[in-house]
């Protein structure tokens, strides 16, 4: 083989080595932006737009609801037989917390109320509302309402529950308006206003918000109808409240008596109790106390 020959040779062998190099390139390149690889690559973390949206609705139909610092009643209905609704307390101050239904009658309550205080659901106790002891400080209470088993959904119910921190009342009283009568009624007597007050506060002794207090006078312990209730939902202060009478007739008269500006008196009047209530917490209140209504009093010659 001549030099020029030789020269030729070398030069084609060249270009064909180049050739191959700049496809073998090109065709990696379009292997690794190949589609049909990309379906085989691994997709343990990646969202596809339809997995990211069943994710979504899995949360929305488990989002439990955050609880503020009072007690919450919780008023609301299931959309169907599956449907769950959750709820969470923070104790910030290592308060006690109380769960009741307030609709339960006696029978056992419609809805299947659990809760969750050291990671184990428990059911509700059947009649009676639930106080926990005290918790530490920032601990989280969760409670979830669902539909009991075999039981027929009606859409019409709603449950009616009290969450939150454990309601005490505290320094209850009275105040009454009535004429002097001296000594002979050994009761608080009032005529046609009484003025009742109290402070409802947590086990840790702060000033609480949403707590439903009754104030209920029977002024006739003889005739059941003449109870009144007068009913408050407490907030961060005293409740105060005034309530006016009706006029009433006495099933009762005195004999004579020398009242304080001795003069001699004849008081016709009715013998009657009252108390203060806490809902969701019964071991709070006051037992009912003796008061007297003066219906008409009179000066005897």
């Amino acid at each position: 083989m001549n030099s020029h020959t030789y020269k030729r040779a070398i030069l084609a062998t060249s270009t064909l080595v180049l050739l191959a190099g700049l496809y073998g390139t090109t065709t990696l390149a379009i292997a690794a932006c190949d589609p049909e690889n990309n379906k085989e690559a691994p997709t343990n973390n990646i969202n596809t737009p339809q997995e990211s949206s069943t994710k979504s609705a899995d949360v929305i139909d488990t989002e439990i609801t955050e609880l503020p610092d009072k007690i919450n009643n919780l008023i609301g209905k299931l959309a169907n037989k599956s449907d769950v609704k959750y709820y969470s307390f923070t104790a910030l101050r290592g308060q006690k917390v109380m769960i009741n239904d307030v609709q339960r009658g006696p029978q056992r309550p419609y809805w299947n109320i659990e809760y969750n205080l050291t990671g184990e659901w428990q059911s509700m106790p059947t009649y009676d509302a639930f106080i926990t002891p005290s918790l530490s400080e920032g601990q989280k209470v969760l409670i979830r309402i669902s539909h009991p088993k075999n039981v027929p959904l009606q859409t019409d119910n709603y449950f009616n529950v009290d969450f939150g921190s454990a309601p005490y009342a505290h320094n209850i009283r009275i105040e009454t308006e009535a004429r002097d009568t001296g000594t002979y009624f050994w009761t608080k007597t009032f005529r046609s206003r009484i003025m009742w007050s109290t402070s409802i506060r947590d086990s840790t002794d702060h000033y609480l918000d949403g707590a439903t207090v009754d104030f209920v006078i029977n002024k006739d312990d003889l005739d059941p109808s003449s109870t009144l209730i007068s009913q408050r939902v407490s907030t961060a202060d005293r409740i105060v409240e005034y309530i006016d009478m009706p006029p009433c007739i006495g099933r009762h008269a005195t004999p004579p008596f020398v009242g304080a500006d001795r003069y001699k008196w004849r008081v016709n009047y009715n013998s009657g109790h009252w108390h203060v209530s806490v809902r969701s917490n019964p071991e709070t209140g006051i037992s009912p106390v003796s008061i007297t209504q003066i219906c008409g009093i009179n000066i005897v010659s």
